[in-house]
């Protein structure tokens, strides 16, 4: 199975990589952070998949359609799969809540590793 490419929306500065080669993917996952026009733009995945490498480094400018990650498809979950009914869904946490081991829920702490980058401590 092959991940479609993923390819710059537009031409900009490529400001920082949010996945490194070998790092699997789902849809909707932030891959990279593009800067146009002062702006900061997120590409992120359509399919799953894997990162096989990075065609281009922070700071270097890329032109609308070029190819930013080489990717391959997604490995096949390793575990059983039934055809049955679907597997049920854990009950959402409520916004700010940690996991009952006491640590920040992953979905959340991608946001603040997100976040992190822009505030005025760590720029340069």
């Amino acid at each position: 199975m092959t991940a479609p490419d993923i390819r710059s929306p537009l031409q900009a500065t490529v400001v920082q990589w949010l996945l490194q080669p070998g790092d699997v993917y789902e849809p909707g996952d932030l891959l990279v952070i593009l800067e146009a026009m002062k702006m900061e733009h997120e590409v992120r995945a359509s399919t799953p998949g894997r990162v096989k490498s990075h065609q281009f480094s922070v700071g270097e400018l890329v032109d609308a359609g070029d190819l930013l990650v080489v990717s391959e498809g997604a490995p096949a979950p390793s575990g059983p799969v039934s055809a049955g009914a679907p597997a049920p869904m854990a009950k959402p946490a409520k916004t700010g809540e940690s996991t009952p081991s006491g640590q920040i829920r992953p979905d959340l702490q991608r946001a603040i590793d997100r976040h992190a980058f822009t505030l005025d401590a760590n720029r340069p």
